[in-house]
């Protein structure tokens, strides 16, 4: 970066914009390592000049002093090799017997190069003090922080060097600029001291503003109604610590009432030598609307094939219990005419379980539909939570060990009062249950345990079963999802069982939430207000009823074969 061109810019930029900064980095480095020395030197072509001079006691060293290159100084050695250089004490070695910074009793150093974004070198960053001085790898890993608080300056710097010069490229014929500026199809406002000093005519027809005195010397805010998600002041902003702005994207109401689109960028620009903010809005409604309707568009298709596949279910679901009832009944003549009265038995018991899937069918599109319209009415009483999870535990016990699996129920407390309605708990741990029998394996096993919480009671059921995908589980109570869809999957299911366990929570002012690993296993919690609700507040609750449970049981695992 010796490039005279490039000189001036660098050194007024430097001086305007890094040096109070420097200055305060290089006297914190000094006070840090306790030296009366810390220095910035910069290097031109015969010289090294001081740039920074920490502001310490005992510093003989003043800015801008100069020390002619090859006169022996540690700063040299540094720059010749690129590479730290750590000296304890001059004065036991004989290479730096004529280094002038000896005349200022500085035996110790500590120092290292500064480069250029392209590797030339800047100068260094360095310590030095009256003292032998051994540093350890802190202090030197120390020194190396410092130096890339510099280097990320000089590459800012330089940064802005190339878009000044591609500005002033622009700006070397005035009329070409005005001309560019006036032709270009986005919207371009010239702003300084957030007044308006110019516009092209983009800017007026996007704004649709009729004359330029409407808006020359304004406030960009008084010339729209009103910004809906976009701060026109952080843009601003932003130019004015950065430089520049690009690709920002927000919504406004012009003052005739349109909501438009827009993406914005910014940067400086420098016009008759003053600088401006060159403000450019690019107008992307039709494109904005356009990927609206195509999300809009796409939803519909998403819901429409998920209904499709319901359907499918359903009819499946539907079908098969009927055929293999309509089965059974065939069967059930034939062994009748042949006397085979013993038989009959066995197949009444597979007509009852597929009746029961059909009711558990049309009982669950009875009661999403009575959701939708906003008709299903909850029964909301004091219950004794404890007792009745574990009545319906312990009711399909016999159940689930029959699947070759074991259920473990625990609970923080005996008693816990809560509102909410017992048919719906029921059905929601036997559909709970029911997936986790489901999904579980051989031999595996299902925890149920309740935790009395400050604000809320806990209800988790979790299995160590085959779990859940994770790019499914966020639409796992979505209405429709299965998740296993194959024709070849474990058992049956209209997919919907789990979003009516979510609405008959929330009916109940609870929550439903869920954590699972594939390969580990599933877990559910049900949260339910922790309210304090004590045995008198309850309703005289008869004896939960097994048969009841049983019942609802048969019902809802019905469709597991």
């Amino acid at each position: 970066m010796n490039n005279l061109n490039t000189d001036s810019f660098i050194d007024k930029y430097i001086l305007n914009n890094f040096l109070d900064k420097w200055q305060k980095t290089v006297d914190m480095m000094a006070k840090l390592y306790n030296v009366p020395a810390g220095l910035i030197m910069k290097k031109d072509e015969e010289s090294l000049e001081v740039l920074i001079s920490s502001k310490t006691e005992g510093n003989p060293y003043n800015i801008k002093d100069k020390m002619k290159l090859f006169s022996g100084l540690y700063c040299e050695e540094v720059i010749n090799t690129k590479n730290i250089l750590h000296i304890k004490n001059a004065l036991e070695d004989e290479r730096w017997i004529n280094n002038p910074d000896l005349k200022y009793n500085m035996i110790s150093y500590l120092g290292i190069p500064i480069k250029w974004p392209d590797g030339n070198i800047f100068g260094t960053i360095c310590i030095l003090d009256t003292k032998e001085r051994e540093y350890s790898s802190v202090y030197k890993e120390l020194i190396y922080q410092f130096k890339d608080i510099i280097e990320g300056d000089l590459r800012n710097i330089i940064y802005q060097y190339e878009i000044t010069e591609k500005v002033n490229e622009l700006e070397k014929n005035r009329q070409a600029y005005e001309k560019l500026i006036e032709v270009m199809p986005e919207a371009n406002i010239l702003i300084k001291d957030n007044k308006i000093k110019s516009a092209n005519e983009a800017a007026y027809k996007l704004l649709a503003i009729d004359k330029k005195e409407d808006i020359i010397g304004t406030d960009m805010l008084s010339i729209i109604k009103y910004c809906d998600n976009i701060n026109l002041n952080e843009i601003i902003k932003g130019v004015e610590e950065k430089g520049f702005v690009r690709g920002v994207q927000g919504s406004i109401t012009r003052l005739d009432g349109d909501k438009l689109y827009l993406e914005f960028s910014s940067t400086f620009t420098e016009f008759k030598g003053e600088k401006y903010i060159l403000l450019i809005m690019k107008d992307i409604t039709d494109k904005i609307k356009s990927d609206q309707i195509k999300m809009q568009l796409q939803k519909e298709i998403e819901t429409d094939r998920l209904r499709t596949e319901f359907f499918s279910n359903i009819s499946h679901e539907l079908r098969t219990p009927v055929n293999i009832i309509y089965s059974a009944v065939q069967v059930i003549e034939r062994d009748y005419n042949q006397k085979h009265i013993d038989k009959i038995g066995k197949y009444n018991k597979i007509i009852k379980q597929n009746c029961y899937r059909l009711i558990r069918v049309i009982n669950n599109l009875i009661d999403i539909t009575k959701i939708d319209l906003g008709c299903f009415k909850s029964n909301l009483n004091i219950h004794n939570i404890v007792n009745l999870i574990e009545e319906i535990t312990f009711s399909v016990s016999p159940y689930i060990k029959l699947n070759n699996m074991n259920v473990v129920f625990d609970t923080e407390v005996e008693e816990k009062y809560i509102e909410c309605d017992t048919d719906l708990i029921k059905r929601i741990m036997l559909n709970l249950l029911s997936n986790a029998i489901k999904y579980g394996k051989s031999d595996g096993n299902i925890y149920i345990n309740i935790y009395d919480k400050d604000s809320k009671v806990d209800i988790s059921i979790k299995d160590d079963g085959i779990g859940i995908a994770k790019n499914k589980q966020n639409t796992i109570f979505d209405r429709f999802i299965q998740e296993d869809r194959s024709f070849t999957r474990k058992c049956e299911g209209s997919g919907i069982g789990l979003s009516l366990v979510k609405a008959f929570v929330e009916l109940q002012g609870g929550t439903i939430t869920l954590e699972s690993e594939e390969g580990i296993g599933s877990e559910f919690t049900i949260s339910f207000p922790n309210k304090e609700f004590y045995k008198e507040d309850s309703i005289i609750e008869k004896d939960i009823l097994i048969t009841d449970i049983i019942d609802k049981a048969n019902i809802e695992f019905s469709d597991i074969y």
